[in-house]
């Protein structure tokens, strides 16, 4: 449960993976992620796989979170979503802005 973090040095990609409830009550530990984002970063990806619900505020966390990295990373990737998790990412086109493996 809540977010956890991790930088692969080798790749210069980090890492942010979510719990299962990625929702409002995960804000403040997800914008304490995106801030302790190292400055050597060049890639980020962000895990759903653990994620089974998801809500309009983690939407725009996710967006917010974007804005506000993409001068400094060349690709915001979000990765593993759950069939309903995807689904309702695509639903809010978020497939036409961000990566999604």
């Amino acid at each position: 449960m809540g977010i956890n973090t991790h930088f692969n040095a080798s790749t210069n990609q980090y890492i942010i993976t979510v719990g299962e409830d990625f929702s409002f009550n995960s804000y403040a530990d997800f914008r304490a992620a995106s801030e302790k984002m190292p400055a050597a970063a060049k890639s980020v990806e962000i895990d759903l796989q653990k994620a089974t619900k998801i809500d309009s505020s983690a939407l725009g966390m996710l967006l917010l979170m974007r804005e506000q990295v993409e001068h400094q990373v060349s690709k915001v990737k979000i990765r593993n979503p759950q069939p309903a998790v995807l689904e309702v990412l695509k639903l809010a086109s978020l497939d036409t802005i961000f990566e999604i493996s």
